[in-house]
């Protein structure tokens, strides 16, 4: 990485790769030889980087989480009326943001200067503004065994209720007729003596 700084003007950042598509020190060379190639690079590099970084409602709200944090604020100067938003990093420095009807278009971040349109700056200024807030988290599944289990209990208290069904059916028909549960219980042993005769006869 090559860091270069012009009079009046904040630090550039020069990213030199040899990878596929990066920049050989050759071409880092021509660009110190002519400040205008330079800030071509720049302003392609910013371009690059516009294409890379989309303003995503995922972006926003992590940005808006590293900026309240960080504890970022978002002030507006009484004379001009410029607004300005505190590093997240060093609480001696301030960023100006550029707002034009409502919408912050700009900040003067690194990631500002670079092209991205998300930053925890311009974040924050929304936050103040009432137009971002964090998303609550989302609700937890419930847990797989605790869904069986009320499964079972369920399974359980209906057989319990079709027992008690049935034992109140009897009952009732016992009621009714109080020799029916005599009479069926003598029929009853009527065919288990009748299956007892007809094996004894056949073993005969």
């Amino acid at each position: 990485m090559i860091k270069l700084s012009e009079e009046g003007n904040p630090p550039l950042v020069y990213r030199v790769s040899r990878r596929e598509g990066g920049t050989d020190m050759a071409t880092v060379a021509e660009h110190l030889a002519n400040p205008a190639s330079m800030t071509s690079a720049v302003a392609a590099e910013g371009a690059r980087m516009r294409r890379q970084r989309p303003a995503t409602p995922a972006r926003w709200q992590a940005a808006l989480a590293r900026a309240m944090e960080s504890g970022v604020q978002v002030r507006q100067l009484a004379g001009s009326g410029a607004w300005i938003a505190t590093s997240a990093t060093d609480p001696a420095v301030a960023y100006e943001l550029a707002v034009t009807d409502g919408i912050a278009h700009g900040c003067s971040c690194k990631a500002g200067e670079f092209g991205d349109p998300v930053c925890c700056h311009r974040a924050a200024y929304y936050h103040a503004a009432g137009l971002l807030d964090l998303d609550p988290p989302p609700t937890p599944a419930a847990p797989a065994v605790a869904v069986i289990m009320a499964d079972e209990r369920q399974d359980e208290l209906a057989r319990r209720r079709a027992a008690a069904l049935v034992a109140r059916e009897r009952l009732a028909a016992r009621a009714a007729d109080p020799g029916a549960a005599d009479r069926a219980l003598a029929a009853t042993n009527a065919a288990r003596l009748a299956r007892m005769a007809a094996g004894v006869s056949v073993a005969a």
